[in-house]
């Protein structure tokens, strides 16, 4: 749990459900996800900052990634995988 304005909100760290636990940042940052009456904090390396995308289908390689829900080419030409929060809120919920 993490405190938030006075309440304790669940977390979720990406990094572990990715299985990505090496080469992690010393700081880490968090993304406040609110869905109806529900808090979780996203725990992420950094936050890029808020660019504007067209997604696309990700293909057969990545369909069985729940969280992932398309992709988009930035600007500079790197590939950003879009999560769908509204997944990992309910993955979450029921892994309680």
């Amino acid at each position: 749990m993490l405190i938030y304005e006075d309440k304790k909100i669940p977390f979720f760290y990406l990094r572990k459900e990715f299985n990505l636990l090496k080469n992690i940042p010393k700081l880490q940052q968090g993304i406040l996800i609110f869905n109806e009456k529900t808090l979780l904090i996203l725990i992420i390396d950094e936050v890029l900052g808020e660019h504007q995308a067209v997604l696309k289908p990700i293909g057969k390689h990545f369909k069985n990634q729940e969280f992932i829900s398309g992709a988009s080419i930035m600007g500079d030409g790197n590939i950003a995988l879009v999560l769908d929060t509204n997944k990992i809120l309910k993955y979450f919920l029921n892994k309680k």
